[in-house]
């Protein structure tokens, strides 16, 4: 709807003498409404309480009190709803405003005329609301201090008067105080408001360049953040508004199984195996529902148009169950087409209907409830998961239940609806016999406006109930964490979930305020998953920039590979929160037994705290294609079995991914992984998508050994072998779109002499680690450690040999010592020159 700034005005007659007109007015308006109630309230209690013939001229002069506040409070109520401008109008504006802003406006006409200023400007609007309880809220909501806020504006009040002169007979109204109550009105046109209320213009105020944007940028505020806590507001209103129309309307409804013209009949099989949902509703048992106007309109039209049945369709907790609840409200109001008045929304238990009947009584109790929802003519019957009808089947008669209900629908007797699953609708109900009455209804996942107003409605629940407050980025925290981090349910269930969740944790805790901040929010998270998703703490900084060094403790020699590791993990503490594909992704190649494996493990030791937040797959194991069902699953006739990867990684989101041995792996499984590197995501049979964005992926590979080997014989520089495996050799092996998703390909060194000397040392650490436990100490000396390393030095199979030399020349050794009692704790095992085994003995206590 395009409308002409010229065809609008604001000019609302602010001066003295009006607006202290209005005020009197305003006061004695009470003090007379007061009055007459007082009048009122003695005419009924005298003629009440004494003769009624003594006090009857007083009761009807009560009578007529009463009759004039009446009046009275309807022409309160009246007012000039909001239309669009005739052609060649110049419309003003003001006459459209609410109650509350025409008070807000004087209010700060007033603040502008005491201070002297000569303009009255959208910030002296906006210092008015901050005394208003409402924009207190939103302020809350923004995650500010409200007395920070309030001083802030006070100091640009205070440094906007220096720049003025003052006026004495009270101040002009700017351009821009003008054009934010136009810019509200052209915004309540559009919405389809009745009026402009406070909200409204606070909007238009967050979305211009003024003084009010300075207090809020100072805070960092946006304006986009400042529009979705008006929205939370107005929301709120609304949620208020219609839990008290109704409390009111449903005192209407008949509390009883009877219509209002007493035509109904008794269900007593019915009640056994049901709930009457317009019961629950008039009991006040169900929250507001936000939305869904569409999918009830899909319903009433579907009835409207002579069919009997309809299904929604969806997955787990989408808001099917949102909707029967909102039917059952709206029943309730008598809020629905006239077909559905004077009815009740039952939901049938076919579990209970199961175990009332049993297998041999089922048809017989089957057909009784489906007699007496006929017979009864006010009932609308909604069953969950309408689908298991499907192939239930009566011993007595061998008719499948569904048969039976489709038989009773086909006579329009009553309406049906029904919800269900998508891969049950379509393996049951689509093109079968249930197919033929139910019309299917889908229900998607809710986008992301939608579900902010599904949650603001939640919210509102749970802050009522454990006296907590939310901030808006509470909000958006816990829907981006749930969808990223937490699996098993929809996005609105865990984000709800979620909510409900901290709520109870920070409503436990003794010394908070109530208020629960994004902060609080990824706190949990963190502590749920496991993944370090707040800011960096200082023991965890030392962590990372000495990362290099911790790795070394337990890593000889491959410099790159380490730095490269090292650098992507700080990288990745800065990204954590807006990263779309793992933390990083690495080939390592290069001659067996260098310390590729050994790489990784270290990492997952020293960063993720423990060598078991390493999954490992050895890629010898998927050479065949079929392999993929292991690591994702298999969707079966009897259900879905999960996959080995996708349910390794939704327990360990936050873990080294090791696939060994990767050029062995079938083709179809290197594009599995290629979707890993590229999306950070993978699905699984069961259609739950696991997030990889928490996960560093380490694949090493043997591919190219010869030829590296066999360049190292020849004295070829590293630097050439590296450029020539990158552009020739691997290629062999892999498809280059696939490489290309590595973020670095490392080429390991082959290991010198020293590099295994240095092993040596690390290898009898190790063993001496695992003596601690037994209070035995073991040593080498350097010239056993020399000797060792010698046994084990072979520069085409880098460290293996030297593992295998350690087993037999010591690990076997010392067991063969303790097995033979010749160790005893607080001892001292030496290994000297010759390896020759030393004990020397510990003190005696």
């Amino acid at each position: 709807m395009a409308i002409s700034r010229d065809n609008l005005s604001f000019e609302p007659g602010l001066n003295l003498l009006r607006v202290s007109q209005r005020k009197i007015k305003k006061i004695l308006g009470r003090l007379i409404f007061i009055f007459l109630i007082g009048v009122g309230l003695y005419g009924v209690l005298v003629s009440v309480s004494h003769s009624w013939q003594e006090y009857r001229t007083l009761f009807y002069f009560s009578l007529l009190t009463d009759m004039f506040l009446f009046y009275l409070w309807r022409q309160k109520k009246s007012y000039r709803p909001i239309r669009p401008p005739k052609e060649g109008e110049k419309l003003e504006v003001s006459v459209f405003l609410d109650e509350k802003s025409r008070q807000l406006l004087e209010d700060a006409y007033r603040l502008a005329r005491r201070s002297r200023y000569r303009f009255l400007r959208p910030i002296h609007f906006f210092a008015v609301c901050l005394k208003e309880k409402k924009f207190r809220k939103i302020i809350k909501r923004l995650d500010c201090s409200v007395e920070q806020v309030t001083e802030k504006t006070e100091s640009i009040l205070e440094k906007s008067l220096s720049e003025e002169s003052g006026e004495v007979f009270g101040p002009d109204l700017s351009a821009d105080f003008k054009k934010i109550f136009c810019d509200a009105y052209v915004f309540c046109l559009r919405r389809g408001y009745s009026q402009i209320g406070p909200l409204d213009i606070l909007w238009a105020i967050s979305q211009q360049k003024n003084m009010v944007g300075m207090v809020f940028d100072e805070f960092g505020i946006s304006p986009s953040e400042i529009e979705k806590v008006i929205e939370w507001a107005r929301l709120e209103g609304e949620i208020r508004r219609s839990e008290k129309n109704f409390f009111w309307w449903r005192l209407f409804k008949p509390a009883g199984k009877l219509n209002r013209a007493m035509t109904a009949v008794l269900t007593p099989t019915l009640d056994k195996v049901s709930q009457d949902l317009t019961l629950l509703a008039k009991r006040g048992e169900f929250e507001m529902v936000i939305g869904r106007e569409k999918e009830l309109e899909q319903i009433f039209n579907f009835f409207n148009a002579g069919r009997v049945g309809a299904v929604l369709v969806g997955e787990d907790e989408v808001g099917k169950k949102s909707i029967v609840k909102k039917l059952a409200q709206l029943m309730t109001e008598e809020n629905v087409p006239n077909f559905l008045k004077d009815k009740r929304l039952i939901e049938l238990d076919l579990g209970a209907l199961v175990s009332l009947g049993g297998s041999q009584k089922i048809e017989e109790y089957l057909r009784q409830v489906v007699y007496e929802v006929n017979w009864a003519g006010n009932i609308v019957l909604v069953m969950k998961d309408i689908d298991n009808l499907a192939g239930l089947k009566s011993q007595a008669s061998g008719l499948d239940l569904s048969e039976i209900m489709v038989s009773a629908l086909e006579i329009k007797a009553f309406f049906l609806l029904g919800t269900s699953l998508p891969a049950n609708y379509a393996s049951k109900i689509e093109g079968k016999i249930l197919g033929r009455v139910l019309d299917k209804i889908e229900i998607e996942t809710p986008a992301r406006d939608f579900l902010w107003k599904i949650l603001i409605a939640k919210i509102y629940l749970i802050e009522k109930k454990l006296k907590v407050f939310f901030s808006a980025d509470a909000l958006d925290q816990a829907i981006d964490l749930a969808d990223r981090y937490i699996y098993g349910k929809s996005l609105p269930a865990k984000t709800i979930d979620l909510l409900t969740e901290v709520g109870y944790l920070i409503s436990g805790r003794k010394d908070s305020d109530g208020v629960i901040n994004g902060d609080d929010v990824v706190e949990l998270v963190s502590k749920k998953t496991k993944v370090p998703l707040k800011d960096t703490e200082e023991t965890e900084k030392r962590k990372l920039l000495d990362l290099e060094k911790l790795i070394h403790q337990r890593l000889v020699n491959q410099e790159e590979a380490v730095k490269a590791v090292a650098a992507a993990m700080r990288r990745s503490r800065l990204e954590v929160k807006k990263r779309d594909k793992p933390i990083a992704n690495f080939l390592f190649v290069g001659p067996t037994g260098v310390g590729k494996t050994e790489l990784a493990k270290t990492l997952a030791r020293v960063y993720f705290g423990d060598e078991k937040r390493m999954l490992r797959l050895d890629m010898s194991e998927y050479q065949e294609k079929r392999g993929i069902r292991r690591l994702i699953g298999l969707r079966t006739d009897e259900g879905t079995e999960k996959g080995y990867l996708t349910e390794a990684v939704k327990r360990q989101p936050y873990s080294l991914l090791l696939l060994d041995e990767l050029e062995k792996a079938h083709p179809d499984i290197l594009n599995l992984f290629l979707q890993v590197m590229d999306d950070g995501r993978l699905t699984g049979a069961d259609n739950e998508t696991i997030n990889f964005t928490n996960i560093i992926l380490i694949a090493t590979s043997n591919a190219g050994t010869n030829f590296i080997q066999n360049k190292i014989k020849d004295g070829i520089s590293y630097e050439e072998i590296d450029r020539e495996l990158k552009d020739k050799v691997l290629l062999e092996y892999f498809r280059p779109e696939f490489l290309n998703r590595f973020d670095k390909i490392v080429l390991f060194t082959a290991l010198s002499f020293e590099n295994i000397r240095e092993i040596t040392r690390l290898f009898i650490k190790e063993i001496n680690g695992g003596l601690e436990e037994r209070a035995v100490t073991l040593e080498a000396e350097n010239e056993a450690i020399d000797e060792l390393a010698a046994l084990g030095y072979n520069p085409l199979y880098g460290a293996r040999p030297l593992r295998r030399a350690i087993q037999e020349k010591v690990e076997d050794v010392v067991a063969r010592m303790f097995l033979e009692d010749k160790v005893k704790r607080r001892d001292k095992i030496i290994v000297k020159k010759g390896l020759v085994f030393e004990i020397k003995k510990g003190k005696e206590f």
